[in-house]
């Protein structure tokens, strides 16, 4: 089984967009509100749509998915976990699709992050992937045993990525770490990341929509894949 994690803070409007077309994935859904205001609980909660977790304060990135993996790996049944970040489309095949590259690598994405080259690009059981060494956050869809192998995920700085200045601030270690830092990391276990791309895209990549400045590539990302899954 599959099970679904989805972090947010203080982005309803992100999140009221996200959640839907996660939850119609047909997999369970647990969001884990990293201690939002708490003006916008009762709204997000008006979803119900998916299980509702709420931290009472905000301590970070890798403290939310930390909270949401725990939540996951307790239960012997759920042997792959898909993480979205709350300002994503996502194609409605996405996890069909993701289920047939399941024992080709230990970490998959459906997000083609456009500031991470590909190493090389092939086909496998008819579905058209790049080959990665490292991805961004934004979608992280991994075996549970993998999950284990990387937990628990460090946080660089209590709380919310920060603008420093007028530029770019700190932002979260959870990608670098899942993929380069930690000791089982895809890196350091030798195996390359696959990417499908088209089956997750941010609809927030201006540096205005990141509370730390962090900006994405403006058209980088591909289209919503429009085939069968």
């Amino acid at each position: 089984m599959i099970g679904i994690i989805v972090t947010t803070f203080n982005r309803p409007e992100a999140l009221l967009r996200s959640l839907p077309q996660i939850c119609a994935l047909g997999a369970p859904v647990l969001v884990v509100d990293d201690g939002s205001p708490a003006k916008w609980t009762d709204e997000l909660v008006r979803c119900a749509i998916a299980d509702y977790l709420y931290v009472p304060h905000n301590r970070g990135l890798a403290a939310a998915l930390n909270i949401g993996l725990s939540y996951w790996l307790a239960d012997k049944s759920v042997d792959w976990i898909s993480y979205f970040q709350d300002d994503v489309d996502v194609y409605p095949g996405a996890l069909n699709i993701l289920s047939r590259l399941h024992g080709k690598a230990p970490l998959l994405t459906g997000h083609d992050a456009g500031e991470h080259n590909a190493i090389s690009a092939e086909t496998i059981d008819g579905i058209p992937v790049k080959r990665k060494l490292y991805i961004r956050a934004t979608h992280m869809h991994a075996s549970a045993e993998f999950w284990r192998s990387v937990c628990p995920i460090p946080t660089f700085e209590l709380g919310a990525p920060k603008h420093k200045g007028t530029g770019r601030g700190v932002g979260s270690n959870v990608d670098w770490w899942i993929v380069r830092d930690a000791p089982r990391s895809t890196k350091n276990i030798g195996k390359d990341i696959l990417c499908v791309p088209g089956l997750v895209r941010s609809f927030l990549w201006k540096g205005e929509d990141s509370c730390w400045g962090n900006t994405a590539r403006a058209g980088a990302e591909p289209p919503l894949k429009q085939w069968a899954s």
